[in-house]
């Protein structure tokens, strides 16, 4: 009886034994599952920032390096399920803009905003003084031809006239845009003009580029679809560079920061039907978007 319940208890004590052992493995295997789970989401968040950190130094954070490149360097809209063949001849960042040529436009902006408003009353009386809708067009004029500082004291002598239409607070806007980094107060002007009546297209879309520039993608998307549901063949008139391309390449690539690698493989597609994954939220796939991506943003942005 006793060698028979000493046996009982060293049974117990082995089973015991086997089933910490047997515990610790599945806590070990546990750990190391956890582990490889962190070095992978790491792995991706690094990722992620890699193609930010790539794009954050492209045209959206130096909108006259791209957005000013010749009005002949209009895209061609895909075809055939293809992206169209692209011919850009865009500025050279560096040689276009210096480290000078930087500070010029930042320090130009108020300035220009402080003289406009001390001669209003000069510019804006007297028989001949110009009216807010003659004002608008020389403005945009200035605007093609790459003259800002006055493209924006004739869009300002406008809104300064109490002209109710969107289109002086959208040239403003896109004025302060292509000089440098004043976003903020572009965006000022976006929004104040999205109240009055027309150009709303080309607000939107200066809207989503400044929200790009600070990295607020979902709002960026929301703005560039709001354009592409109204027009889906959206072209800015006084810049047609810029166009719903432009758009498209943007919301493919904000959905790929955000890590909805669906969504943004299917805005992928509709420049280039030819792309075809698998599984866009495999490794593989993820890595394939990506470099398509990049490719189209070349094509489309030069």
């Amino acid at each position: 009886m006793i060698m028979l319940k000493n046996e009982m208890l060293k049974n117990e004590k082995l089973k015991n034994k086997k089933l910490k052992n047997e515990k610790l493995k599945n806590e070990k295997l546990k750990n190391e599952m956890l582990k490889n789970e962190m070095l992978k989401n790491e792995m991706l968040k690094n990722e992620k920032r890699r193609f930010l950190v790539e794009w954050a130094s492209r045209p959206l954070h130096r909108p006259v390096e791209w957005a000013s490149r010749p009005l002949n360097s209009s895209p061609d809209a895909p075809s055939s399920g293809r992206i169209g063949r692209i011919h850009c001849s865009g500025i050279n960042g560096r040689d276009a803009h210096s480290t000078i040529g930087w500070f010029i436009p930042i320090l130009l902006v108020p300035l220009i905003l402080l003289q406009i408003g001390c001669g209003k009353e000069e510019k804006t009386t007297g028989p001949e003084a110009k009216d807010p809708i003659q004002l608008t067009r020389d403005g945009w004029r200035e605007f093609e031809n790459t003259n800002w500082t006055s493209a924006l004291e004739n869009f300002t002598q406008a809104i300064n006239q109490g002209y109710e239409s969107a289109d002086p607070y959208s040239g403003a806007g896109w004025t302060i845009f292509m000089m440098g980094e004043a976003l903020q107060l572009a965006e000022n002007y976006w929004t104040i003009g999205l109240d009055k009546p027309g150009g709303t297209y080309d607000i939107m879309v200066g809207l989503g580029f400044t929200a790009d520039a600070r990295e607020d993608f979902d709002t960026a998307i929301m703005h560039y679809e709001n354009v592409l549901d109204r027009n889906a063949n959206y072209q800015f008139e006084h810049r047609s560079s810029i166009n719903h391309l432009d758009l498209r390449w943007s919301i493919a690539k904000n959905f790929y920061l955000e890590g909805i690698y669906d969504s943004s493989y299917v805005w992928v597609q509709q420049l280039n039907g030819q792309f075809i994954l698998e599984d866009p939220n495999s490794d593989e796939g993820k890595s394939e978007l990506s470099a398509e991506i990049e490719r189209l943003g070349e094509l489309i942005r030069g």
